[in-house]
């Protein structure tokens, strides 16, 4: 029987799909009016300024069969490409996700708060989802930890809530009843806050204590009385929080702003504009709805996520020009997303819920995550009996390679984000989110093009921040 011409193209794309780059490893941006090819197995980024490479990516992507690219092109093209990245150095980070070192535990010391914050992910109504901790359940709690990991020395102690600063006495009492009983051991500690309760004895506890500090703040003054207005009468959330870190600043305590972007908002360049005047580090996170609070702040669409995509858009460029005018930039989650870039991590899973944290409620119930405090159907059990495997299992960071990410070429940027979230939407973490992924795919895009715009103009700048500072020492 003769071949016909359609059996002839299909024998040799069979041939040419040997040779060809998965799609899940392959994602092209522009930056400075040049193509980029940003290859996911080894966090490797390529100019594309050859024609016939240019070609064979489209090939790839495509499954073109028109390509004019002959078959013995595209595989010395494919091992060319191979043998470029095998002679690449490449540092890698990745998370070992067959491996549980507990170190650390989330202490919901408070199931209060003075604030009634309009996407608080704890509350339903005005009901918390767990109460406060006594200092007796904390001190139980680290006992749990540190019996888990009994020849390790150093241990991180968050506290969290509600408003942790409501229960300052339980902190305080707690921290010294720890140190007194493992006096061998050396605890960190770390607490978040809405920075509304900040006085000179909280600054002399964090102080002596060294304790890392998250202010959660949106913004502005308008964006912050909006979302995160107080519980009781009227008050001025924004100008509190700005006096509490002028005591701060007065002991000189660092610390962090964390900020909650919501769906609909179009001032992100305003907010962010306001924190680079704070000259303090801050943070911005997309807002999601908790399992207790469903609420239109996280209801992404293809509307308000284009609304977003605009303003992304805006915010690396303002991140590039304050560069390109060797300027500081506060913004710690940019400086993050850019080592990441720079040393070719390569993560596995989104966090380290279930392997290297834990959180505990007030009587004595384990969770994964503090998002999922409260949530009795994701307990993983209890101080007292300890943590069941399996539901330890069901409700930690899947291995992204493992999960419907693997068909993404941001997996191991992105990680799957956070599967607390999956579980609001989906009540598993298996599931994708479409809106998440949308989100994540429009925030990497930019960090991609950010990190290829400033290593265009200064290329020994990556060294630095590959380091994790922002020096410009000697980079011309």
């Amino acid at each position: 029987m003769p071949l016909t011409f359609f059996t002839i193209i299909q024998m040799k794309t069979n041939e040419e799909k040997k040779y060809l780059l998965p799609k899940n490893d392959i994602k092209l941006f522009c930056a400075d009016d040049n193509e980029y090819l940003y290859y996911a197995p080894r966090g490797l980024i390529y100019k594309i300024n050859d024609l016939y490479f240019k070609q064979y990516i489209d090939f790839c992507l495509d499954n073109n069969i028109n390509s004019l690219l002959s078959p013995q092109l595209i595989k010395d093209i494919y091992n060319y490409f191979i043998q470029s990245v095998s002679k690449e150095n490449t540092k890698y980070a990745i998370i070992k996700t067959d491996e549980t070192d507990i170190s650390g535990i989330v202490l919901n010391i408070s199931g209060s708060c003075n604030l009634n914050c309009h996407y608080c992910f704890a509350k339903s109504g005005k009901k918390f989802s767990f109460g406060n901790m006594s200092a007796d359940v904390a001190v139980e709690s680290v006992d749990y930890l540190i019996n888990q990991n009994p020849n390790k020395n150093n241990f991180l102690i968050s506290f969290f809530g509600g408003e942790p600063f409501l229960r300052t006495g339980t902190i305080e009492k707690t921290i010294n009843i720890i140190e007194n009983k493992y006096p061998q051991k050396k605890f960190y500690y770390s607490v978040t806050t809405n920075g509304t309760v900040m006085s000179e004895k909280h600054a002399e506890l964090i102080k002596r204590k060294n304790m890392s500090l998250l202010i959660s703040m949106d913004g502005t003054e308008e964006t912050t009385n909006r979302n995160r207005p107080f519980a009781k009468g009227s008050g001025n959330t924004f100008k509190t929080i700005l006096n509490s870190a002028d005591v701060l600043k007065k002991y000189n305590i660092p610390f962090d702003f964390r900020a909650t972007a919501t769906a609909g908002q179009d001032n992100i360049l305003e907010i962010i504009d306001f924190f680079e005047s704070q000259k303090t580090n801050y943070h911005i996170v997309f807002c999601f709805p908790s399992y207790n609070n469903k609420h239109e702040y996280a209801m992404w669409n293809n509307k308000n996520i284009e609304i977003l995509k605009i303003q992304f858009n805006g915010m690396i460029q303002y991140y590039f020009e304050k560069i390109r005018n060797k300027e500081f930039i506060y913004a710690s989650f940019i400086l993050e997303k850019l080592k990441t870039i720079a040393t070719r991590e390569v993560t596995n899973v989104a966090c380290g819920a279930g392997r290297n944290m834990i959180a505990v409620n007030a009587d004595g119930t384990l969770y994964t995550c503090m998002n999922y405090s409260g949530i009795k159907k994701t307990s993983i059990g209890n101080i007292v009996n300890g943590i069941d495997s399996e539901l330890n299992k069901t409700y930690t960071p899947q291995n992204i390679d493992e999960t419907l990410c693997r068909n993404c070429n941001i997996r191991y940027l992105c990680a799957g984000a956070c599967m607390a979230e999956r579980y609001f939407y989906n009540e598993n973490i298996t599931e994708l989110v479409e809106q998440t992924c949308k989100l994540q795919e429009i925030s990497w895009t930019g960090y991609l093009i950010l990190f290829q715009k400033i290593k265009n103009l200064y290329p020994k700048l990556i060294d630095n921040i590959a380091n994790h500072k922002l020096s410009y020492e000697n980079i011309n």
